[in-house]
């Protein structure tokens, strides 16, 4: 009986989780797509999502949809973003770069002023960018720059969140235990 009832508990445990988390099945319609490069492909999502997947360099190719792009996504194996590659992209506020990246091309990000975020999986793929343009971007450069402040605020938020989760799964569970205890 009380494995069932603890069985129970995770399961609603799992989709208060999932709820809260904004979990959506739907994915949004491919609205373009080619090539970027030698092996390299890019495609364009109905909600404004750029993903540059392959290998090697990438060039711009998808300038037509400039004013719709708001997040790009180098996949792993991308290794150096070309020369004007998002130049003057008002609507960019994301950008993720990936471990395999090692070079960002002279005014690769300039005027992206509304860039918010520079995703990146973690510090070893910084040290990999062996060159970084000073003339890529103030937006990407303020993000390097700023790299360890980012960090440190993030880790913070993020140590408090799972913490503050922990200490209230371990509250509800106390007292779910305390409950059946005294009524069986």
């Amino acid at each position: 009986m009380k494995k069932i009832l603890y069985i129970f508990i995770g399961m609603c445990l799992i989709a208060v989780c999932l709820t809260l988390l904004g979990v959506d099945a739907q994915a949004a319609e491919i609205k373009a797509s080619g090539r970027c490069g030698t092996s390299a492909t890019w495609s364009l999502d109905t909600e404004g999502n750029l993903v540059i997947s392959g290998t090697g360099q990438v060039w711009r190719y998808w300038h037509q949809y400039a004013s719709e792009i708001k997040t790009v996504t180098f996949n792993e194996g991308i290794t150096h973003v070309g020369m004007d590659a998002f130049w003057d992209y008002s609507s960019l506020v994301s950008v993720t770069i990936p471990t395999t990246m090692t070079y960002i091309d002279e005014y690769a990000f300039h005027y992206c002023e509304n860039i918010e975020t520079v995703y990146i999986s973690d510090l070893d793929a910084w040290n990999k960018i062996k060159s970084i343009a000073s003339s890529a971007g103030k937006a990407i450069s303020k993000f390097f720059s700023d790299a360890w402040s980012a960090i440190k605020k993030s880790w913070s938020s993020v140590t408090s969140f799972f913490s503050g989760i922990w200490s209230g799964i371990t509250k509800i569970y106390a007292n779910v235990k305390s409950w059946f205890a005294d009524r069986f």
